[in-house]
């Protein structure tokens, strides 16, 4: 399959339903006590996907169920969160950290975290419901599922507000333990693929440090518009390849921008990469970025397009390594909200990837409850 692929990560497999069910009861029996003792929330966000892509054959089209379990609590100064994603073949926890608020502005969280790298991750986190589209932009793919940046770090995130009059600006600073590059052991095609520290399985891979820190001025502190930049640096040890490491630098910049309906979001990554093993010291550039819109029409319908470009990624070896890696993408979809905290999404695309071009049908149904 040439598309987003399953989600293969550190877990524990779940072959049946039934076995998804019971990984979630555990989940939510781990987290009950704590509401007992602390305000907060308890969030199911189910979906049902089908993908399709040009040159399969119907049978090979694909349905995908997913459950996405959220848990926050709060008790004075000291929060947690919890989140937890169970499919039809395995379950994990995709977040798990306590956190500390130092004033209304200043928290430090400790645990699992998301990579501030992403403004799409940091906004959408995982759940399909709350993001306009069914994709992502190939830039915001999760790291376990074939994406080409860290999107976990196991460790510590700061952030903070300054307020300027009616603008204000978020700084964010994440330290910790980035993810290992596990080449494609069972030779399905899939390419290698980067995977975060298991909190449970600390022990298995080898993690090295990451760093990542962003800055964001909110243009008005009653509406959405920002814009921002980031910088990132980490050291991933690669397992499976013919290389030893890779040493990754990713800077950036990003916006939200909405006016009257019409909402644009987009991203542009420089990344220089240096691999290391195999005769490689010499460094290689690429850039990859997206322009994502949204416009709702009829109150309960929203259209959406997103236009996705790389340059300069053609010969690179550590891209060359992820062989999911979709460099040009063009997005057209719609999505019916057609009823309270629920919604139906039809997204067509035309896809440049590394093994070839294709054209790609979804459809997702996906929720928020309660």
């Amino acid at each position: 399959m040439h598309g987003a692929g399953n989600q293969e990560r550190c877990s524990i497999p779940v072959t049946n339903p039934r076995g998804m069910a019971a990984c979630l009861g555990l989940a939510l029996c781990l987290w009950m006590p704590c509401l007992a003792y602390a305000d907060g929330n308890l969030l199911a966000f189910p979906e049902l996907g089908f993908e399709w892509n040009s040159g399969d054959d119907p049978d090979d089209a694909v349905f995908s169920p997913l459950l996405d379990v959220f848990g926050s609590a709060h008790r004075g100064r000291w929060n947690a969160l919890v989140e937890a994603i169970a499919t039809d073949h395995d379950f994990h926890i995709e977040r798990l950290h306590l956190g500390y608020d130092f004033s209304p502005a200043s928290t430090l969280r400790l645990g699992r975290i998301h990579n501030p790298l992403s403004y799409w991750v940091m906004q959408y986190h995982h759940a399909n419901y709350l993001r306009p589209s069914i994709s992502s932009p190939e830039s915001a793919r999760f790291d376990d599922d074939g994406g080409i940046f860290p999107s976990h770090l196991a460790g510590l995130l700061f952030s903070t507000e300054q307020v300027l009059g009616e603008r204000s600006i978020d700084y964010t600073l994440a330290l910790g333990t980035g993810p290992e590059l596990e080449g494609d052991h069972d030779s399905s095609g899939g390419g290698a693929k980067l995977h975060a520290i298991d909190l449970f399985r600390p022990g298995e891979g080898r993690h090295r440090f990451n760093a990542t820190a962003r800055v964001a001025l909110h243009l008005d502190n009653f509406g959405e518009d920002q814009v921002g930049a980031f910088v990132s640096r980490v050291r991933v040890p690669v397992a499976g390849t013919v290389y030893d490491a890779v040493n990754l630098s990713v800077g950036g910049a990003f916006l939200h921008w909405k006016r009257s309906s019409l909402a644009l979001t987009g991203s542009l990554f420089l990344v220089r990469d240096v691999l290391e093993g195999a005769g490689e010291t010499r460094p290689r550039h690429f850039a990859t970025g997206y322009l994502h819109a949204d416009l709702p029409v009829q109150g309960y319908w929203t259209l959406f397009g997103r236009l996705e470009r790389s340059f300069g990624e053609g010969g690179d070896p550590y891209v060359g390594l992820l062989a999911q890696f979709i460099a040009r993408r063009d997005v057209a979809g719609v999505r019916w909200d057609f009823s309270a905290g629920q919604a139906v999404k039809l997204e067509f695309s035309n896809n440049h990837g590394l093994t070839g071009d294709f054209r790609q049908i979804l459809l997702n149904w996906s929720a928020g409850f309660p």
